[in-house]
Parts: C-alpha cells; structure tokens; sequence
C-alpha cells in the first residue's frame, strides 16, 4: 500500500505538471489529481505504519479498525480544503494546504514517536534506525517549509524560475522522504519480523487493499465533484468574484 502510495503521487504530479496548461479549468482537474495522490501516498503510509511499527504491548493499538478508519477520514477530508484552496482563502492557500496534509502525517507517524517517547519494550528496533527516523521528520519539515514559505523566489523574484524553486526543493525533500521510509520499513520490519507475525492483529485485504482502494474511490469523487461545479461556473476563484462585482 505505501509503494503503491508512492507510485501515484510521483504519477499524478508528473500528469499534473505536463498536462496543466491546456487550459484554465482543465488545469485544476490536474492539481486535484495531484492532490488526490499526494493523499493516497500518506493513506498508504497510515496503514503500514499500523502494521509495522504499532507498539505491541499496548492494548489500545489493538483496535485497528478505529485507527485505521480515524486515518482514513484525516486523509479523504483533506481533499475538500486542498481543492477548494484553490478558489477561496487564496492569501493563505498554501500554509492551508500544508496543515491539511499535516493532519494525516501526524496521525500514521505518530505511532513511531509514542514508541520512542514511551518504550513499552518493543521498541528496541527504533533505536538501530533512529538517525533514519529522524531524517524523514527533518526532510518532512523542510518540505512544508518550502511549500508554505515560496522561499527562496519570495526573495528574488524571478531569479528561479527555470530551477531552484521553492516548489522544486520541495519535490526534492519528498522524493528524499519517500527514499529514506522505503528503506527503513524493510529495514525495521526485518528486525521486528518474528513478533509481529505472533500477533493477532494481522493486515488483510479487507484493510489493505480495499481500503486504500475505497479511500482511492472517495477521494476522486470528490475531486470530479468539486470540478463539475468548477465547470459549470458555480465555483470560482475569490478575485474573480470581485471583479463581477
């Protein structure tokens, strides 16, 4: 699920970026998609960092229907506010998106820092790739800060714009965060193999697959949704709204 994250965000940018500029309506079906993988990337990451790095003493990481379904609802709501970021709230449209996008990420990472902060005896593995860990929280922040920030073009406008964008740097700290979660869940699932196969909670189908798949579902529908009221002229940007007027 989390590859299969990866995939889709990496594909729905690359469509995003190549195809955006047909046209001004088609150009926000494409960020939608784009949005929409982005979302699909941290629903995939909700659900291995259940299975792989939930702590195994504790009875409340039992319950991984309500975990799951409370990631699944973070992750599909953050469709909706970073759709219609691009028409209402547009002064802060980019901090928003980055706080919508950083709900879920809290929520799937979470687990990793409880361990940590609260040893319960089956975290000794965290500690073999803690430099790791610590590196994707890093890349992570740094993402978010080039994304909401536009620095450094908000300093020298125009000096960045073929390459050195703040958008660029951070396609470059999520490829690098991408990167380093591939390896450390290979890493640190071989290291903690044996007692997660003697637990009782084990993934399926039902909350791998299909559920991914089904967040998958909702969220495009939400996205072709919020496009047809785009289309049909019911949803438009906030300052062309003022010029109407």
């Amino acid at each position: 699920c989390y590859w299969f994250g990866g995939l889709s965000y990496t594909f729905f940018s690359s469509f995003a970026h190549l195809f955006n500029s047909i046209s001004y309506k088609v150009r926000h079906l494409c960020f939608f998609m784009d949005y929409t993988g982005i979302a699909l990337y941290e629903m995939g990451g909700n659900i291995a960092s259940f299975y792989y790095y939930r702590p195994l003493n504790r009875p409340a990481f039992q319950y991984e229907y309500t975990y799951l379904g409370i990631g699944a609802l973070l992750t599909v709501g953050v469709i909706p506010v970073t759709c219609l970021s691009r028409f209402y709230w547009r002064e802060n449209r980019f901090i928003i998106r980055s706080l919508a996008y950083l709900q879920p990420f809290l929520w799937s990472n979470s687990i990793i820092y409880i361990l940590y902060l609260f040893p319960d005896g089956s975290e000794q593995f965290v500690h073999k790739n803690l430099s790791a860990h610590f590196a994707v929280l890093g890349f992570s922040i740094l993402l978010i800060f080039f994304f909401s920030s536009k620095v450094p073009e908000r300093f020298a406008a125009g000096k960045f714009d073929i390459i050195g964008s703040s958008h660029q740097w951070a396609h470059v700290c999520s490829a690098t965060v991408t990167t380093i979660h591939l390896w450390l869940m290979r890493s640190d699932v071989d290291n903690r193999w044996h007692d997660l196969r003697t637990q009782s909670v084990q993934p399926t189908f039902l909350t791998t697959v299909w559920l991914l798949g089904l967040c998958g579902l909702l969220m495009v529908t939400i996205s072709f949704c919020i496009f047809y009221f785009v289309y049909k002229g019911v949803i438009v940007e906030e300052d062309n709204k003022k010029k109407e007027k």
